[in-house]
């Protein structure tokens, strides 16, 4: 199994493909608002962790910071991290994936914007995260980390 990940401290989504790169689920985990910052990264990785031991991952990939990102970059590289080291100590390789390729690879054009790569998703599978959520973004984004990542096994 294949698991993209688009992680935030407001909205973690985790894909997961089998290995032929054919969808089984999404998870979008949101942690309390309530909770600082360090809180609310314990509680996402925590949660990564349950997720992957309900499936046999054999590969992950993630989104990390762009050269031009603003705001808590430093924040979103330690959960990145923390994240990442959940996976390594069980064995599990991860690739990190730039935003603008993601965009790339999703739309063939790395500044896409969220409508765009949200047209770019089947529709089948968009269908269902738009009855589910309010806000699927990161759920497409997690998607296409998981398609990219496939494509480069």
């Amino acid at each position: 199994m294949l698991l993209g990940i688009d992680a935030s401290s407001t909205n973690t989504a985790l894909t997961f493909l089998d290995e032929e790169g054919n969808f089984q689920s999404s998870i979008l985990l949101t942690p309390n608002k309530k909770l600082c910052l360090e809180e609310r990264g314990t509680e996402i990785v925590k949660d990564v962790i349950s997720a992957v031991a309900e499936h046999t991952i054999t590969h992950a990939a993630i989104e990390y910071s762009s050269f031009g990102s603003k705001g808590r970059v430093v924040d979103l590289s330690a959960l990145n991290g923390g994240i990442m080291y959940s996976l390594l100590i069980q064995g599990i390789p991860v690739q990190k994936f730039a935003p603008t390729s993601i965009k790339k690879f999703a739309t063939d054009n790395g500044r896409a914007d969220k409508d765009q790569m949200a047209s770019a998703m089947p529709e089948g599978i968009l269908a269902g995260y738009k009855k589910d959520h309010k806000k699927v973004d990161d759920l497409v984004d997690s998607y296409f980390i998981a398609k990219m990542l496939h494509s480069k096994l």
